[in-house]
């Protein structure tokens, strides 16, 4: 992508510049830090959530991996012709 990484640290920058302007607004403070306490909220949640079950999934997710891809072995091996006696 051109503008890579700049222009994405610059997006941020810009975002995070508004969310910071907008905090001196008295107009749309309370909103803005509803909507910022509501962000950490999910972000803690989340976070715990995957501690909790994230290390559960991954590894059910990883043995079902290594079994589909046997199945998919054993397919694609019966699955050649033979030729001659």
């Amino acid at each position: 992508m051109w503008g890579s990484p700049w222009l994405t640290i610059l997006v941020i920058a810009a975002m995070v510049g508004i969310v910071v302007g907008m905090l001196f607004d008295a107009t749309v403070r309370m909103q803005v830090l509803l909507s910022l306490g509501v962000a950490v909220v999910i972000g803690v949640a989340a976070y715990l959530y995957q501690r909790r079950v994230g290390t559960d999934r991954a590894e059910v997710a990883d043995s079902e991996m290594q079994s589909t891809t046997t199945q998919t072995t054993v397919k694609i091996a019966s699955a050649r012709p033979t030729f001659g006696g």
